[in-house]
């Protein structure tokens, strides 16, 4: 049974087997060797073991227990390291699922255990080798059975291969809850195994007497006249670490916008906000729809737009098609959202203008006029009732909400002076505001939509 699931070879008296990866494309220096020997031979020195077999295995003292490498996203106050970060400790985090391998647990469960660290041991090696040969701006911090690394301003990535054999010491840490991230984990196992499978397998040669390992840009780099700097982009291959970074940085991008636009969501009770996320994501990339609606208008005028998340930026596409590009502050994404929701409820306005009579006059996404918003530019609309009596003035802002200003012709001034002619009195007054909460309604859409229907009654009873 061992033979058909481990390499095995004789040497000597002794049966020695192998756990590395080395047949599978590893580098990596450890021998991984283990001894096969009887039960009997370990229960010839007085100890009782309840063995599930006749056989047993002697691993490396190394690679006894159990491991597993720890990721967490830790938000540092002041991007600096804090007396909460033991960097001394964290060896001894470890869940209790992951404990010290009994002596009579069965060989093929000590085989598995003694890999796995074995593995968990080339994944920090490797890292951590990186880390120090590393030419960043922001050097990575390398500190015994951790790695530490800056991700965004005050968000750090933290590596720790946590490796438990029973014989540790107990040692009083600072209680704090530990956020590993179980992703990040699979993806640097995913990382380490797609090494693997690269070291071992090469493109063929084309024809069968090239060099072998030549990729076809690399082939055709002579016919198509590629220039160094070319050669030399697809010569260079990125680290376990960088990608990792990366993956760290957009899982940390794509958490900020969610909270993002689901806070906004919430607070926001007129128009709604809707979001439909794609299935269709990869590690580094994620896209999601935001459609903005009023209720009981949400049929006949909606408002979208794109965010794609990238690894530390956004490129968001609004239903025009021009492109925005933001950074990875929250204050952007959020200044963006409410700038958008202020163009909606202009074009809720266009929409029931144009549905109840009312001459759209002017429109303007930039209003050049009144107070400056904190954020983003305020939009305008101008209408005209049918018979030109009356109009309306609209302004919404990212900031300052929506207004809703009124100017009436002179006729319907009761204080009007007398004019010698009557031409002058079609000139109208001075804007006055609309007091919108004094509406019935649920929104604003509602609430436009009373306001706009009265003035048109007015007319045709006036008419009449």
């Amino acid at each position: 049974n061992v033979r058909q699931k481990w390499r095995l070879k004789k040497t000597g008296t002794s049966i020695l087997g192998d756990l590395s990866y080395r047949s599978v494309g590893s580098r990596y220096m450890h021998n991984g060797v283990f001894e096969v020997v009887k039960s009997s031979d370990l229960t010839a020195e007085g100890e009782f073991l309840a063995q599930r077999g006749s056989l047993d295995v002697v691993v490396p003292t190394e690679l006894e227990g159990g491991a597993y490498i720890q990721v967490e996203v830790k938000s540092v106050p002041g991007n600096c390291i804090t007396d909460t970060m033991d960097l001394t400790g964290a060896i001894l985090r470890v869940p209790s699922g992951i404990g010290p391998v009994r002596s009579e647990t069965y060989w093929q469960q000590k085989l598995e255990k003694a890999q796995n660290v074995l593995f968990c041991k080339e994944i920090f090696a490797q890292l951590a080798r990186e880390a120090v040969q590393s030419k960043a701006s922001i050097p990575h911090l390398v500190v015994g059975n951790q790695i530490i690394t800056n991700v965004f301003p005050g968000i750090q990535l933290s590596i720790v291969l946590c490796h438990s054999t029973g014989k540790e010491r107990e040692k009083k840490l600072p209680q704090y809850k530990m956020d590993h991230n179980h992703v990040l984990e699979h993806s640097l196992h995913q990382l380490l195994r797609e090494n693997h499978f690269k070291n071992i397998n090469f493109p063929a040669p084309h024809p069968v007497t090239a060099l072998v390992g030549l990729t076809k840009k690399r082939r055709l780099a002579g016919p198509n006249a590629l220039s160094r700097k070319q050669l030399m982009d697809m010569s260079d291959s990125e680290s376990m670490l960088d990608q990792i970074i990366k993956q760290t940085k957009h899982n940390v991008l794509r958490l900020r916008t969610m909270q993002t636009i689901d806070g906004i969501a919430a607070t926001l009770s007129d128009p709604q906000l809707t979001v439909h996320w794609s299935c269709c994501n990869s590690s580094t990339e994620a896209s999601c729809r935001v459609i903005i609606t009023s209720q009981g208008y949400d049929l006949r005028v909606w408002h979208s737009f794109v965010i794609i998340i990238g690894v530390d930026s956004l490129k968001v596409i609004i239903k025009e098609g021009r492109v925005f590009f933001l950074s990875f502050e929250e204050k952007e994404l959020q200044d963006f959202i409410m700038w958008q929701v202020s163009q909606h409820q202009i074009s809720v306005s266009q929409n029931l203008a144009r549905l109840m009579g009312w001459q759209i006059m002017s429109t303007s996404t930039a209003m050049g006029v009144s107070d400056l918003e904190s954020s983003g530019t305020a939009s305008s609309l101008i209408l005209a009732a049918p018979n030109k009596e009356r109009i309306l003035a609209i302004k919404s802002g990212p900031s300052s909400g929506i207004k809703v200003f009124l100017q009436q012709s002179q006729k319907d001034n009761k204080n009007r002076v007398i004019l010698p002619d009557d031409k002058w009195q079609s000139v109208g007054a001075d804007y006055q505001q609309v007091d919108l909460s004094k509406f019935e309604g649920r929104n604003f859409a509602s609430k436009l939509e009373l306001l706009l229907a009265t003035f048109s009654h007015d007319l045709s009873s006036s008419s009449s």
